[in-house]
């Protein structure tokens, strides 16, 4: 295992998560403070929230891209062996989906003279909006009906309700 310049950063640690085969996303917070942040980080640790990819692949890419000394938190525990056959404990957290439900009440706009129509494949047009706006939330972040609503406006809707 090799690390690259700048890679005990956040960002570099992320790019090794998201090199690995499988690995479609990961989140890494830091904790930088003396104390236990508001996340429950020990000080001067790191967290990495992956989703997908092997779990000693993940433990080895953190391995090679955290920084010595610092502590690693999670609750998927992974054993990586240094190049000195020293064992280190890698620990990272998987990401748990919470489904998020809706429902939406469109009003649709039918004349052409007040602006675009509602399409025929409206309904699927509105949900795949949704959809999308939804797959970018990261873990902890407080889910927004505005944002949901403002995603389901899609030209045609002359109103909604959620």
């Amino acid at each position: 295992m090799r690390s690259a310049p700048g890679s005990a950063t956040v960002t570099g640690i992320r790019k090794a998560l998201l090199a690995m085969p499988n690995v479609s996303q990961a989140f890494v917070f830091e904790n930088v403070a003396d104390a236990v942040d508001a996340n429950g980080l020990t000080p001067h640790s790191i967290m990495a929230i992956v989703v997908g990819g092997a779990d000693q692949d993940v433990a080895n890419a953190l391995y090679a891209s955290h920084g010595a000394g610092i502590a690693t938190n999670g609750t998927t525990s992974v054993t990586v062996y240094d190049s000195q056959g020293t064992p280190h404990q890698m620990t990272f957290n998987r990401l748990t989906a919470v489904p998020i439900y809706m429902t939406i009440v469109v009003t649709p706009n039918t004349n052409p003279s007040a602006g675009p129509v509602y399409p025929g494949n409206g309904a699927t047009l509105v949900a795949n909006a949704v959809l999308a706006y939804g797959a970018n939330y990261i873990p902890g972040q407080t889910v927004s009906v505005a944002g949901f609503n403002a995603a389901a406006f899609i030209p045609g809707v002359d109103a909604l309700v959620i």
